[in-house]
């Protein structure tokens, strides 16, 4: 038996946890990207919103109060879809994670007549750690599993739990089962079987094998053989993804080539990305165009067109390249598009690229797989760090040479300025190798560190060599300390404070520091502040690197991305 656990309008439910005023109340999600409907609660339903909605259709329900609009939060979804995908793998022996809000039981080797009990106990258990309604859909497939889960969560006297385990139960449930919401139908042939008088599942499989082969072919062959209770949906595989898909909706219409020109190399760029994350390649490069459906004043253009790569590519050149030419093939002047898109197919792994007969440029190609590596690089360190946040600050402000003239004027002050003071405080520290003398200094408290403060002092006969010691330390704790900060490049010149701050310590003790202090304070501070330093900012190093889920709420109102007309 096969268990289909499926979170109940699971975005709009995530939102309920953090907000359980909104609990028997109309709630939709809405897409980040072009602010279309993507979940509803049921009492949204019962209003006659429909999945796909763009926010300006509805917009008046919200102003009303009636109803209660979010944009996507994606990072809490997927934290609170791993708790519940947690809680499912500790309860049975092996899980099949489906989807985002779905998940497969593999229920071998569990007694039948328990199985209605465990169903029940993760349904209480995830709405309880979670807060997450579940639905579970019991059956020998996987395809009936998906038909029980959704008598389960539309009929509540199954208490979140429906079970096929008999041939009543199946045939019960075919007959009260659209043939549109069978699934592996699809919205293409859902129309053609209807019109062929197949309106319920019951009535698709008492169509013979053969009818069924004509009509869907293999695909449907194995629905067919599903809905009459024999698996035949093996486990998906991991690997690759069989395409990938980048595609924006614009803010405002836009009607200048050269801007659609620059959206799909983007668009591509971003594809190739992906492809060299995955370790894959592409076959294929398919561009399409959408106007502005919910503009029924404005001419309507819906284009599409696909190019062949000869040699499957994941470099971001061939990718773009293909990407323009496609555009170039497909674009009309005098339309306003509203949508952009690229996907990338015939996905194949990098290692497996079968080369042409006819692809001559070998050097070429390897150049451009080290160029992408380099590009990949430098994109994963910008984001990694907090560099990238400033990085388009960067490039009109110089702050590296700041930073050097900052250093080599720490530099100058240490030999220049104060050069005659180090100079006169290393004389006064006296150095001897006499073992007795070593003896009785390191009794003292603090001996070793003194005695290695008089030795670094020797440093200092040579001014320039002194100055350079001194200068690296300074310079060394300023980065420590803004590390332990975590300041970018913008502010890291206010930790140069501290190390200008003990020079002008030096100069203001000035001729004490030889007649009442030690000496060799003047390189034993700045060693004591770069040890500090240096130990916070390995600490902080790594206190970030441990991985971290953060939730970013807006408590004063919802989150909405309007989609204007």
């Amino acid at each position: 038996m096969i268990a289909l656990v499926d979170c109940n309008n699971f975005f709009v439910s995530c939102e309920r946890v953090f907000r359980p005023d909104l609990e028997g109340k109309a709630v939709v999600v809405l897409s980040n990207n072009d602010g279309c409907v993507v979940s509803r609660s049921n009492e949204s339903k019962a209003m006659g919103i429909r999945m796909g909605t763009p926010f300006f259709k509805i917009r008046h329900i919200v102003d009303e109060g009636r109803l209660t609009a979010f944009s996507s939060n994606y990072a809490l979804y997927g934290d609170l879809s791993a708790r519940v995908m947690s809680i499912l793998a500790d309860a049975v022996p092996h899980i099949e994670i489906y989807s985002i809000d779905e998940a497969y039981l593999h229920l071998d080797g569990i007694d039948p007549a328990k199985v209605p009990e465990l169903c029940r106990d993760i349904v209480a258990k995830v709405r309880k750690w979670v807060g997450v309604p579940v639905s579970i859909g019991v059956a020998p497939t996987k395809t009936l599993a998906k038909i029980a889960s959704h008598f389960a969560k539309k009929y509540k006297g199954y208490r979140g739990v429906c079970m096929i385990d008999s041939e009543e139960k199946r045939h019960k449930a075919l007959s009260l089962t659209d043939i549109a919401d069978v699934w592996g139908i699809g919205r293409r042939n859902a129309p053609k079987l209807l019109a062929m008088g197949v309106n319920t599942a019951l009535d698709f499989v008492s169509r013979p094998e053969e009818w069924v082969r004509k009509h869907l072919h293999l695909p449907g062959v194995r629905t067919w053989e599903e809905l009459q209770g024999r698996a035949c949906v093996d486990e998906e595989k991991e690997g690759h993804r069989k395409s990938i898909c980048t595609s924006r909706s614009f803010a405002d219409m836009i009607t200048d080539v050269r801007e659609l020109e620059l959206r799909v190399s983007d668009f591509a760029a971003m594809c190739a990305r992906k492809l060299r994350e995955e370790g894959t390649a592409a076959g294929e490069v398919t561009v399409f165009m959408y106007t502005n459906r919910f503009r029924e004043d404005l001419d309507q253009y819906f284009p599409s067109a696909t190019v062949k790569l000869g040699v499957a590519a994941n470099s971001a050149q061939e990718i773009v390249g293909a990407a323009l030419k496609a555009f170039r093939t497909i674009y009309r002047d005098g339309y306003k598009y509203k949508k952009a898109g690229v996907v990338v197919g015939g996905i194949i792994e990098a290692g497996a690229i079968q080369s042409s007969l006819f692809d001559f440029d070998e050097k070429l190609r390897d150049k451009q797989d080290k160029l992408s590596k380099v590009i990949d690089l430098v994109n994963s360190s910008a984001t990694s760090s907090s560099v990238a946040k400033s990085s388009f600050s960067i490039t009109k402000i110089p702050y590296r040479w700041v930073h050097f003239v900052m250093v080599v004027f720490i530099y100058l002050c240490c030999t220049w300025m104060y050069g005659d003071i180090f100079q006169r405080a290393q004389q006064d520290c006296y150095v001897s190798l006499d073992s007795e003398r070593m003896t009785y200094v390191l009794r003292q408290p603090l001996g070793e560190f003194y005695w290695l403060m008089r030795y670094l002092m020797l440093a200092f006969k040579n001014i320039w060599l002194g100055g350079a010691l001194l200068t690296l330390l300074l310079v060394g704790t300023a980065c420590c300390f803004a590390r332990i900060c975590g300041l970018s490049r913008r502010w890291k010149l206010l930790t140069f404070l501290l190390p200008l701050g003990v020079l002008g310590y030096f100069v203001w003790r000035g001729a004490r520091l030889y007649y009442h202090d030690e000496p060799s304070i003047i390189i034993g501070l700045p060693l004591i502040l770069f040890c500090v330093t240096a130990l916070g900012a390995l600490v902080a190093t790594i206190v970030r690197k441990v991985p971290k889920v953060t939730v970013v709420r807006d408590w004063v109102s919802p989150r909405v991305k309007i989609a204007e007309p």
